[in-house]
């Protein structure tokens, strides 16, 4: 939940700032942006870092552990051949 939470905050923060980036009366009303326009945008924004939370360790210390501890477990388990499907959707038929 705490997760979720952090991402709905830098989510408001970058539609904030986004919108604030954005000067209106650029395009008249009924104009379209020029194509990748707004993908250039958002990338700007991540690049900028303005919209980056102020928190630099959002996890404990030692929850930050644990997770990376659990990281590089899972490379010690070999990777299968084929993926059997154990209740995913309805049925819970492999394939």
């Amino acid at each position: 939940m705490n997760r979720s939470i952090i991402f709905g905050a830098v989510m408001a923060a970058g539609f904030s700032v986004a919108a604030q980036a954005q000067p209106p009366g650029r395009l008249p009303a009924n104009a379209q942006p020029p194509p990748g326009s707004e993908t250039r945008a958002w990338m700007d924004l991540q690049k900028s870092g303005v919209a980056a939370p102020t928190d630099p360790r959002p996890m404990s210390g030692e929850v930050a552990t644990r997770v990376y501890e659990r990281h590089l477990e899972s490379f010690s388990q070999p990777i299968p051949e084929t993926f059997e499907r154990e209740g995913f959707g309805s049925g819970g038929q492999s394939q």
